[in-house]
C-alpha cells in the first residue's frame, strides 16, 4: 500500500512538472483582440499568476489566463486580463505607464538570448530582442507582428501573431521544439505586477521562464536576417532629401533565390526591386528614394521580401541627413574627435563633397589650415 502510494504521488509530481504543450489553431484567427474564434474556444487555458516573490505578501486581486496556439507560420497568444475594476483602466500614453501585458520567448530554448514584447491596453507595443541573459540588446529590432486588443465588463483581452520570421536573431541551428516563456501583467491600482514563471524581483529573470512543448520547426527558408540598412544621401530639394540605401540581407543554403524586395519610407518614397539572395551576406543598393526633411531626421524604413508565399522583413531607423561637405580628421583623433591640446604639427583627415551636377560646376573650394 506504501508503495501504491509512493507511486502513485511520484506520478502526480511528474504530471505537475510537465510542461505546457501547444497546439494548432483549430480555425483560422483574425487578430482582432476578441479572441472570439472556435479555435480559441477549442485552446487550453493557462493560469496561476503569482506575484513576484519580493511582493509576496501583497494579495492576488485579479488572474490572468492565456492560450498559446502555434502553425507552420507563427505563434498566436490569446491573453484574457480579468479586472474586478475595469471602468478604471490606466492609459497613460505609454505601454510602460499603463495596463498591460509583456510577453518573452526564446524560439532557442535557453535563458541567454529571448525576445521581450509588450501591449498596453490600448495596443500601444514594443519589441526587443535581449541577449546576454537580457543584459545586452544587440539589434535595433523591429520585427514585423500584429496585436490588437479589446474589453468588456469583466476584463480586457489581448491577441498576438508573431510570425516565426520575426525571430530573425535566432538561426535555425539553434532552434528549438521546446521553448522558454513567460507572460507577464502589469496592473494599475491595487493590481500590482503579476506573473506566469515563479520570478523574485524583476521580469527579465530568464534562467525561470517555464518551457513550453510542441513548437514547430521554422522553414529554412524564412532564416534571413536583414542586419542593416545605410543611407546615402545626396542632395536635397526644399524638404525632400534624396538618396540611396544599401540592405544587407544574410540568407542560409535554402533561402537562396530570387526575391522581389520593397523598400518604403515613411511618407517618402517606395521601391521594388528584383534580387538574388545568396548563402551569406548580399548587398543591394535601391536608389532615387525621396525623404521628408524635418527636425526629427529618424525614419523608419519597412523592408520586405518576398518568394512566392514567404514574406518576411523588419523595419530598421535611417538618420536622413544631407550633408554637402563633410570633414573627417583622421589624425590625431580620439572616438572620431578631435581635442584641443592634441598634437597637431601633423593633420590628416578626409573632405568629402556631396553636390549635385549644376551646384559642381559653380562650386568654389577654399581649405584653410591654420589660425587663419
Amino acid at each position: 500500500m506504501k508503495r501504491f502510494c509512493f507511486v502513485m504521488l511520484s506520478l502526480l509530481c511528474c504530471m505537475a512538472a510537465r510542461a505546457l504543450t501547444v497546439s494548432a489553431p483549430s480555425s483560422p484567427i483574425v487578430v482582432d483582440g476578441k479572441l472570439d474564434e472556435a479555435a480559441w474556444k477549442a485552446a487550453v487555458k493557462t493560469t496561476g499568476f503569482i506575484r513576484l516573490k519580493s511582493q509576496a505578501e501583497k494579495p492576488m486581486k485579479d488572474q490572468t489566463e492565456f492560450s498559446i496556439l502555434a502553425d507552420d507560420e507563427a505563434v498566436y497568444l490569446g491573453i484574457a486580463c480579468l479586472d474586478s475594476n475595469i471602468g478604471k483602466l490606466k492609459w497613460a500614453g505609454s505601454v510602460w505607464t499603463s495596463d498591460s501585458v509583456e510577453i518573452f520567448l526564446s524560439p532557442a530554448g535557453n535563458p541567454v538570448e529571448y525576445y521581450h514584447f509588450a501591449v498596453g491596453c490600448q495596443n500601444d507595443t514594443y519589441a526587443m530582442f535581449r541577449a546576454e541573459g537580457g543584459n545586452i540588446t544587440p539589434d535595433k529590432y523591429a520585427p514585423f507582428w500584429q496585436s490588437a486588443v479589446s474589453k468588456d465588463d469583466k476584463a480586457w483581452y489581448l491577441e498576438v501573431k508573431i510570425p516565426y520570421s520575426a525571430f530573425y536573431m535566432t538561426r535555425n541551428k539553434m532552434w528549438n521544439k521546446t521553448w522558454l516563456v513567460n507572460i507577464c501583467r502589469n496592473q494599475s491600482g491595487e493590481g500590482g505586477p503579476s506573473t506566469w514563471a515563479p520570478l523574485n524581483s524583476k521580469y527579465h529573470e530568464s534562467k525561470v521562464f517555464k518551457p513550453v512543448e510542441g513548437f514547430p520547426m521554422r522553414k529554412g527558408i524564412e532564416d534571413v536576417y536583414i542586419p542593416v540598412v545605410r543611407g546615402d544621401f545626396l542632395s536635397q530639394e526644399g524638404n525632400v532629401i534624396k538618396g540611396n540605401l544599401t540592405v544587407n540581407v544574410e540568407g542560409t543554403a535554402e533561402a537562396v533565390g530570387y526575391w522581389d524586395m520593397t523598400v518604403e519610407v515613411p511618407n517618402g518614397g517606395k521601391a521594388t526591386q528584383q534580387v538574388r539572395v545568396e548563402h551569406g551576406n548580399s548587398k543591394f543598393v535601391v536608389k532615387g528614394l525621396d525623404f521628408p526633411s524635418s527636425q526629427k531626421s529618424h525614419h523608419k524604413v519597412k523592408v520586405t521580401l518576398r518568394n512566392g508565399n514567404v514574406e518576411l522583413g523588419r523595419c530598421y531607423p535611417v538618420e536622413a541627413e544631407y550633408k554637402p561637405i563633410d570633414i573627417k580628421i583622421t589624425w590625431p583623433q580620439y572616438a572620431n574627435n578631435y581635442y584641443p591640446g592634441q598634437d597637431a604639427t601633423r593633420l590628416a583627415g578626409q573632405v568629402r563633397f556631396k553636390l549635385s551636377e549644376a551646384d559642381a560646376k559653380k562650386a568654389v573650394i577654399e581649405l584653410k589650415v591654420g589660425d587663419k
